[in-house]
């Protein structure tokens, strides 16, 4: 996942926040957690929004989206949500929460 996520945005800082693998332009554009059966994955409350009806297969939070690793990861959707958290803040200047 990490690797979809570097490939989607480059231009993007890769670190730690919050004890997490985080990707930063300018400001957080999302960040991933890594769960014994799932992987979290954060890209902020309003992309989730954005995305509602793609996202109705998977559970979700107000700020994340909880895939399961004993299914396919959908790295489609992934990489469309990771652009749209890209360009919001780089068009937008979006906030992280």
């Amino acid at each position: 996942m990490l690797t979809c996520l570097s490939e989607v945005v480059p231009e993007a800082e890769k670190g730690l926040k919050w004890g997490v693998p985080a990707f930063t332009y300018r400001r957080v554009l999302f960040t991933v957690g890594a769960f014994k059966n799932h992987i979290n994955f954060y890209p902020t409350p309003a992309t989730i929004n954005t995305f509602n009806k793609e996202l109705k297969p998977f559970s979700t939070t107000k700020s994340a989206i909880q895939l399961q690793l004993n299914q396919p990861l959908p790295f489609k959707l992934i990489r469309e949500i990771a652009r749209h958290r890209f360009k919001d803040v780089v068009e937008n200047d979006a906030k992280w929460m």
